[in-house]
């Protein structure tokens, strides 16, 4: 058979499974796989997966990514996270050893429910004109739904591979998680290729920012009740920072160069949360006695975490002293989550060159290659196995 009708019998396929390939995402939206470090709730997803792959007649690889040999002395290894009853899950297809390898991979866990009402059942995977919704749907059960999808397609109708097709779903990516995917490398599983099914919106990422977490507890120095004497008032250090922060976007702008406006925002710099305390007529009314900033931004290609950690508190050291009585009770700074670098495929690198080719064969139009917006698995692929260039590529959605 010919590559031509290999693709022709693939496409109709895939149109013919499209419900069960719905279903199939529904199922796993509907899994709960909630990831709250240290811990996660992954293993029913992940023994779903396994029992996918299974009923293919495959020999899936179910594993924890602390039993792997050796892991918690690699680099890239991130302390403190339990993985008990939370495996990984790989299979592979083999080829008849005359190609290049790929790699499909994804990530089982979701972030958590949030504190927001939600319009549709989070676990219910509804599906309302031609939109599924449920918690992870986006990221990344749907990309998830896809690679398995692949596999199942590449399987039941028995299609020749040179090379071998591994696919793999990994557990703690999120809140920089990444043992997972290291987890699966150190195993042995890599390939010429990788390619993660993030939501990308069909372009290719071929890449991604990376991005830096910071808490910051900013506390009064006297009383907190009425009538009481506030020496310090976290409001007004709450105040003074966010009235200078335009300045750390600036020597963000000053010093970074070919920045790409990736969000509509030169340099992205964003205040994602910000606590003051509680809330309601079951709180004393006080003036608060701590104020909590968490602060992220994005980073590119080949900025360093001594550059990106020195360039932070170089501005932050000056604020403070531009305000001495204010804050003569430092604010205290924690990192969350660890440094997260950017990465990049070469646009002109084999794979990419390859892949651009065949999108714009089936899209009808040169594909769009980009970094993606934020950090992902591929910080430890793209940084520590260079022989397995990665890029993000899979569906649209939102939210």
């Amino acid at each position: 058979m010919n590559t031509e009708n290999i693709r022709d019998e693939v496409i109709s396929y895939v149109d013919r499974i499209s419900n069960e390939i719905v279903a199939l995402t529904q199922d796993l939206v509907r899994i709960q796989s909630i990831n709250h470090p240290p811990t996660g709730e992954e293993k029913d997803c992940q023994d779903y997966v396994y029992k996918y792959f299974s009923e293919m007649g495959l020999k899936p690889d179910r594993y924890l990514p602390s039993d792997v040999d050796s892991i918690e002395m690699h680099p890239a290894w991130w302390p403190g996270r339990d993985y008990v009853g939370r495996p990984n899950v790989t299979s592979q297809i083999n080829g008849k050893g005359e190609g290049r390898s790929l790699l499909l991979s994804g990530h089982i866990d979701t972030v958590p429910l949030g504190t927001t009402d939600w319009s549709y059942d989070p676990f219910g995977a509804v599906v309302e004109d031609g939109k599924l919704y449920g918690l992870g749907s986006f990221d990344m059960k749907g990309g998830v739904a896809a690679l398995l999808s692949a596999v199942r397609v590449i399987k039941e109708l028995d299609i020749p591979l040179a090379g071998n097709l591994i696919a793999e779903t990994v557990v703690d990516e999120e809140f920089g998680g990444v043992n997972g995917t290291l987890a699966g490398r150190l195993r042995g599983y890599v390939a010429e290729a990788m390619i993660i099914t993030e939501p990308s919106g069909f372009k290719i990422w071929n890449g991604n920012c990376g991005g830096r977490f910071l808490h910051l507890f900013f506390r009064n120095t006297g009383g907190i009740a009425l009538g009481e004497n506030v020496s310090i008032n976290v409001v007004d250090q709450i105040n003074a920072f966010l009235n200078h922060l335009e300045e750390f976007k600036q020597r963000r702008r000053s010093q970074v160069k070919n920045w790409q406006d990736l969000t509509h925002n030169s340099v992205p710099v964003w205040i994602t949360k910000i606590s003051l305390g509680g809330w309601g007529t079951n709180v004393p009314i006080t003036v608060p006695s701590e104020a909590k900033v968490e602060m992220y931004w994005q980073l590119l290609p080949g900025e360093t975490q001594e550059k990106v950690d020195e360039e932070f508190h170089a501005w932050f050291s000056q604020l403070l002293t531009l305000f001495p009585d204010l804050f003569s009770s430092l604010p205290e700074v924690k990192i969350p989550i660890r440094f997260m670098p950017a990465s990049q495929v070469a646009p002109d690198h084999l794979f990419i060159r390859e892949m651009s080719a065949l999108l714009e064969r089936e899209q009808g139009r040169t594909p769009v290659i980009e970094l993606g917006r934020g950090p992902s698995d591929l910080i430890v692929v793209n940084h520590f196995f260079e022989t397995c260039p990665s890029i993000m590529f899979g569906t649209g959605g939102g939210n």
